[in-house]
């Protein structure tokens, strides 16, 4: 990340931080690239203080609010039909995307449920098994199926399955 990314991303995570109730102190890397990808906390003053959130930083030059918000309606719709998603959560103000400008360009920022659990370690053989395969089949086919019945909401939308580059 270069030092104008990383302020314009120390400025949305202040913003965050506001917006979503989150400790200052708590923000992880956990992945950098085309989304800038965090773990972090709820502060004490929000009523699941200390649950863990996913926090994602997206430039305005990856992906456009309108796709952020196809997909953020896409992963709501798949949690409510039970499916093991990452679930986006209301800022103060009920929004789930918050856009703002910082650095010079626009960036849009979005929370997430923490989910519980590992990677798969592409490298070691033992973890790959018949179950875990198994549960995974399952899983994606219940999103999947679930997905087939899902309407965009209007104004959103998300890039179409051979459109993604």
């Amino acid at each position: 990340m270069t030092g104008r990314q990383r302020a314009t991303v120390d400025e949305a995570l202040l913003r965050a931080s506001s917006l979503w109730g989150l400790d200052r102190g708590s923000f992880t890397l956990l992945r950098d690239g085309q989304n800038h990808v965090f773990s972090a906390r709820r502060d004490d003053r929000h009523k699941t203080g200390g649950e863990r959130v996913i926090v994602r930083v997206t430039d305005d030059s990856h992906r456009s609010a309108a796709l952020i918000e196809g997909e953020l309606s896409w992963l709501a719709y798949l949690s409510a039909h039970g499916c093991a998603v990452s679930s986006p959560l209301p800022a103060s103000d009920d929004s789930l995307l918050t856009s703002l400008s910082a650095g010079g360009g626009q960036v849009h920022v979005v929370c997430f449920t923490y989910l519980d659990g590992s990677q798969v370690d592409p490298t070691d053989p033992r973890q790959w098994t018949p179950d875990l395969f198994a549960e995974l089949g399952r899983e994606l086919g219940r999103i999947h199926a679930v997905s087939e019945t899902f309407k965009p909401d209007p104004g959103s939308r998300r890039y179409a399955w051979d459109e993604e580059t």
